[in-house]
């Protein structure tokens, strides 16, 4: 009897060490897992963060100072220049207004306009001379697009409705319409003949998205529909020298 109760002893004892060693590893395993969830989950916040600070130096990197022009007194800036590009179209540009920021190579397209009336006009002056230039790559001309994927669509579109025979000049602007985030502007071009002596003011209304820290074209944001012919009166002049 004796023998008997020692053995069972035994064999609980050995048993309890099983339970306590069982344990042990099961605290060590928990452990373990909660130590590698807290890893990856700062490393997930951490990657996350990465692409904000991104987009936010992406957003500031034009800041464009503002210009005077309003709704109600949309002045032109006074150092406005022209442009001729390969089409025999001029368009006008401003190094105060837009773009600010110049062509890096001379397969790219300049960017960052005021986030004002003036800076909405200048960039579809920029973006429709741009579009115009066939020595500009869809892949430059497309970052002045709200979708880059759109201009070659839109390219194609504006060659079916051009006229070689005649020569176009950026004249004057009519703001119809401007909020921080989305611009209606009307755009006239001088149209001349091929041999004529004076020519017509045709307006093309256009409409800009701010995305990104810049002002972007929509895709048809110059509907054909948006072409008209206007007089002197309808529209206010750059001022030339």
């Amino acid at each position: 009897m004796a023998q008997r109760s020692r053995v069972q002893r035994m064999f609980l004892n050995r048993n309890m060490g099983f339970i306590f060693m069982g344990i042990f590893c099961l605290m060590l395993v928990i452990l373990l897992v909660y130590a590698l969830v807290n890893r990856t989950s700062s490393t997930g916040e951490q990657a996350q963060g990465n692409p904000a600070q991104e987009q936010t130096s992406t957003t500031e990197a034009c800041d464009v100072p503002e210009d005077a022009s309003t709704m109600q007194n949309p002045v032109a800036p006074s150092d406005v220049r022209w442009i001729l590009n390969d089409k025999n179209i001029r368009y006008a540009v401003s190094d105060t207004v837009g773009p600010v920021r110049h062509a890096a190579a001379d397969d790219q397209v300049g960017h960052c306009f005021a986030r004002t009336p003036m800076g909405a006009v200048m960039a579809i002056s920029y973006t429709l001379g741009m579009m115009e230039d066939s020595n500009k790559p869809d892949s430059a001309v497309g970052t002045l697009m709200e979708n880059p994927s759109d201009i070659t669509e839109e390219r194609n579109s504006s060659e079916d409705s051009e006229d070689d025979n005649t020569s176009m000049e950026v004249v004057g602007y009519d703001i119809k319409n401007f909020t921080p985030n989305k611009a209606t502007v009307g755009l006239v071009n001088q149209v001349i003949p091929a041999g004529g002596v004076q020519g017509v003011y045709m307006e093309m209304t256009c409409q800009l998205v701010w995305k990104d820290g810049d002002w972007k074209l929509p895709k048809n944001g110059c509907p054909r529909s948006g072409i008209s012919q206007v007089s002197e009166g309808d529209f206010h002049f750059f001022k030339q020298d």
